[in-house]
């Protein structure tokens, strides 16, 4: 549905980017991204993630694929429902 989730938080993409930049400039050596989805996610929301990953130069992110759904409460920072 073209949201993210951040400890817990439903967000936009607009709203994650100025929170990830702020972790980026906070941590600009070790800043890494987790992506987490199911099958069910959109591979456009997976791509904006990823561009705006590059924009902000976070230095390393990973995508890890599920092969259930992901419960709101189970979600790790930085990953997609």
């Amino acid at each position: 549905d073209g949201t993210y989730m951040l400890r817990g938080q439903r967000l936009s993409l607009e709203q994650l980017e100025p929170l990830l930049a702020k972790s980026v400039l906070d941590n600009p050596v070790q800043q890494t991204v987790i992506l987490r989805g199911d099958k069910r996610v959109e591979f456009q929301s997976v791509v904006s993630l990823i561009d705006l990953c590059n924009r902000l130069k976070v230095p390393s992110y990973r995508i890890i694929a599920q092969d259930e759904s992901i419960d709101s409460t189970d979600n790790q920072p930085g990953s997609q429902p």
